[in-house]
């Protein structure tokens, strides 16, 4: 089916449905792209876990039939409850990073304390990138990048990478990390 892609957004309001409160026409917004399919309702255990819920729509995303589409488009509408302000003077242009950076911030937060730690971020895309300025700030006292290629490491030093690993170059010693995210999707990478 044809589909919109794109679920890392960020615009202006342009209109408002009836009864919405608490935004302005013009204001600028970007929002949670997940909507859950069902009642919503999850078990006691997972609370406020939504992301643990069964089955969930994502702009963008090709999950269910239709397809749903994504916010790469001129206008997008969009529940009132998906919406979140961006506060001043953060551009649309950075909003759209909003979704990507809370994975980021989640995941490094997953970990615990990491300060003082040696860490090891896997794959220096955009979601690596990310967890690497996310490690940064929490006060990790290195942050290593591996990657497949190098342009990537030297977008992970640009960032602050104290470590590049280039992989089929270089070896990573045992226990030289405390910490390691994987964040390349790549199964081999686990290994």
């Amino acid at each position: 089916h044809p589909m919109v892609l794109g679920h890392e957004v960020a615009g202006r309001v342009t209109a408002l449905g009836e009864g919405v409160r608490g935004l302005d026409l013009g204001q600028a917004v970007t929002f949670q792209p997940a909507q859950l399919v069902g009642d919503g309702v999850m078990p006691e255990r997972l609370a406020g876990r939504t992301n643990l819920y069964p089955q969930v729509r994502y702009f963008g995303s090709a999950a269910f039939d239709p397809h749903t589409d994504g916010g790469f488009s001129e206008l997008r509408a969009v529940r009132a409850e998906q919406v979140r302000p961006l506060p001043d003077p953060v551009s649309t242009r950075r909003g759209a990073l909003a979704e990507p950076l809370a994975v980021a911030l989640h995941a490094v937060g997953l970990a615990g304390d990491i300060a003082g730690k040696r860490v090891l971020v896997i794959g220096a895309g955009p979601i690596g990138l990310l967890v690497l300025a996310a490690a940064i700030d929490a006060g990790a006292a290195a942050v290593g990048a591996s990657d497949v290629r190098e342009e990537a490491l030297r977008r992970a030093e640009t960032l602050g990478a104290s470590e590049l690993l280039l992989v089929g170059r270089d070896a990573i010693a045992d226990e030289s990390f405390d910490v390691v995210f994987e964040c390349s999707g790549a199964p081999v990478a686990l290994t």
